[in-house]
C-alpha cells in the first residue's frame, strides 16, 4: 500500500516527491556512515588498545623469562660451589678417618701391650 502512495505522490508531483525520497535516502544513509564511521573508528582504537596491551605482557613475560633464566644460572653456580665444598668436607673426613685408622691401630696394640707388661710387672 506504501509504495502506491509513493508512486501517486511521483506521478502528482513529478520529480519533487523523487527529490524529497532521494534527500531524505541521503541523509539516513549519511547518518548511518557516520555512525558507522564511528564504530569503525572506536573498535580501530580498541583493537589497537588491546594489541598494546598484549605487546605490554609479552615484553613482561619476556623480561620475566630472562629473570627467570638468571636465576636459574645462579642456581647452577650455586649448586655447583655446594657440590665442591660437599666433595671437599668428603675428603677431609676420609683424610680424618684415614690418620685416626693408624693411631687407633698402634694405640690399641700399644695400649694393651703397656697394660699387659704392667700387669705382668706387678704380678712379679
Amino acid at each position: 500500500m506504501d509504495e502506491t502512495i509513493g508512486r501517486h505522490e511521483e506521478r502528482a508531483n513529478g520529480s519533487l516527491a523523487e527529490q524529497s525520497r532521494t534527500e531524505h535516502e541521503d541523509y539516513v544513509s549519511g547518518v548511518l556512515y557516520d555512525m558507522l564511521q564511528k564504530e569503525v573508528v572506536s573498535l580501530r582504537k580498541a583493537g589497537h588498545e588491546k594489541d598494546q596491551t598484549l605487546k605490554d605482557k609479552d615484553d613482561a613475560i619476556e623480561m620475566l623469562a630472562k629473570k627467570v633464566d638468571t636465576l636459574n644460572k645462579a642456581m647452577e653456580v650455586v649448586a655447583k660451589k655446594m657440590r665442591r665444598e660437599v666433595a671437599a668436607m668428603e675428603k677431609e673426613v676420609s683424610a680424618m678417618r684415614v690418620t685416626k685408622e693408624p693411631d687407633q691401630r698402634h694405640g690399641t696394640q700399644v695400649f694393651p701391650e703397656g697394660l699387659y707388661s704392667s700387669h705382668t710387672l706387678s704380678s712379679r
